[in-house]
């Protein structure tokens, strides 16, 4: 049996938090060429999956979850746009003040809760027909081969 939505949606999450841990001890350690590596790491993963949550995942369970649910998601979305554009930011300063630091520490918990909240979403994934499913698989796939960062992602989604 091949791989299954739930699961590579569930991997990217892991991997996302694996980052998160990290990225939280680079900026406690005031290290910010680690922050800058891992920002950018990250950058590819991230641009597709928020890409294919917001285009594909989201739309298909608004059935499920109602479209104030899809709203709160997308908003959601939003403050970690907000969230890494910040700490982007700061990661571009050669040195930080205590007072970035711990800005950089709020930027981050923007981002932080969403692996756990958005995995939560895979029980309702479960629930979808396993054509839907495989048809989401299939869009997760393709976008992953556009190789779209997060940062062009965040700009074509200002767009729109």
């Amino acid at each position: 049996m091949g791989t299954t939505i739930i699961q590579e949606f569930r991997a990217d999450h892991q991997r996302i938090r694996g980052t998160l841990v990290r990225l939280r001890q680079a900026i406690t350690k005031g290290d910010i060429p680690e922050v800058r590596r891992l920002l950018g790491s990250a950058d590819g993963l991230l641009g597709s999956h928020f890409k294919f949550e917001e285009r594909h995942l989201y739309p298909a369970l608004t059935g499920l979850v109602g479209e104030d649910g899809v709203r709160q998601l997308i908003r959601e979305h939003d403050s970690i746009f907000r969230g890494v554009g910040d700490l982007a930011a700061l990661a571009a300063k050669d040195t930080w003040s205590d007072g970035e630091r711990t800005a950089a520490l709020d930027s981050l918990a923007l981002i932080g809760d969403h692996p756990e909240n958005c995995d939560d979403l895979c029980q309702y994934i479960a629930h979808l027909p396993g054509s839907e499913q495989a048809a989401l698989l299939d869009h997760m796939q393709a976008l992953r081969l556009q190789r779209i960062t997060f940062s062009e992602y965040a700009v074509e989604r200002r767009r729109t």
